[in-house]
């Protein structure tokens, strides 16, 4: 299935603190995906969603 437009908006948001190290505010939004009932992948390409 295909993550809602604001997993996918929190997901970008993650990915650019990560390019920046801010690893809390990673961690912060990878809550606020969870939350919302997916899970975030990290890969060598970027990030997949998952369905909990």
């Amino acid at each position: 299935p295909d993550a809602p437009p604001e997993v996918i908006a929190a997901a970008e948001k993650r990915q650019m603190a990560r390019e920046s190290q801010d690893w809390e505010g990673a961690d912060i939004l990878r809550e606020e995906i969870k939350n919302q009932g997916w899970t975030v992948k990290d890969g060598q390409d970027g990030y997949e969603l998952k369905p909990l």
